[in-house]
């Protein structure tokens, strides 16, 4: 499966990985998937992980998951989200996509490497520290 999610609820934070070619198909997917999970976080934590991911996004696709999204923000609270993006049109494309994310996450941010990611996560308290 191309979209890989480990959910820590003691933590409060999903990390998911978008591996080889993912379609927005296979996103709705994922989110239908963790919807089905039982007693999510509230607020959950995102770390968005696109390093393993071939291919990058049209405008059209992205705009697409940020539907989605919105739907799924309608049953479940989201808490901040950190992308890993490292190659240079991936973390591109994403910083730009972000401006259509603010909206529906209390915080967000690119990173080049997972660490930094989780260490942001970290360091603005995280959905779980505000439990």
């Amino acid at each position: 499966m191309p979209v890989i999610y480990e959910l820590d609820r003691t933590s409060a934070l999903i990390r998911t990985r978008c591996v080889d070619q993912v379609t927005v198909t296979e996103i709705a997917a994922h989110f239908q998937e963790l919807l089905g999970e039982a007693e999510l976080p509230n607020p959950l934590d995102t770390l968005l992980d696109l390093s393993e991911m071939q291919g990058v996004p049209e405008a059209n696709e992205l705009q697409s998951v940020v539907t989605e999204m919105a739907l799924l923000k309608q049953r479940l609270g989201l808490g901040a989200i950190a992308i890993v993006a490292e190659e240079d049109i991936m973390f591109g494309m994403i910083r730009m996509f972000t401006v259509f994310l603010e909206p529906h996450f209390t915080g967000v941010s690119v990173f080049r490497k997972a660490q930094e990611a989780e260490g942001w996560l970290s360091d603005i308290g995280g959905a779980g520290a505000n439990r």
